[in-house]
């Protein structure tokens, strides 16, 4: 399956993580995790499926990425993926 960091950072954002590291560190961080557990980049630099226009809310360096990496992951690791960015 396709995964995106776009969809990740979303989640972390959204339950309050990761507050002082921006959407490139993160993807860093992701990528990093991701090919640890055996998945791999697919997609670089894909638009955000949210609104990205100028005037969008929440989109920024410490908010919602414009952009992002997707990957190919197996389905069986995303507990393991969820689990440590609930962390961060």
């Amino acid at each position: 399956m396709i995964i995106g960091a776009d969809e990740l950072i979303y989640r972390i954002r959204k339950n309050g993580g990761a507050k002082n590291i921006d959407n490139m560190r993160l993807g860093r961080r992701i990528v990093d995790l991701i090919i640890r557990l055996g998945g791999q980049k697919k997609i670089s630099d894909h638009p955000s499926y949210w609104d990205i226009s100028p005037n969008a809310l929440k989109v920024s360096d410490f908010e919602l990425p414009q952009t992002s990496e997707q990957y190919l992951i197996t389905p069986a690791i995303l507990p393991d993926i969820y689990q440590e960015i609930d962390q961060w």
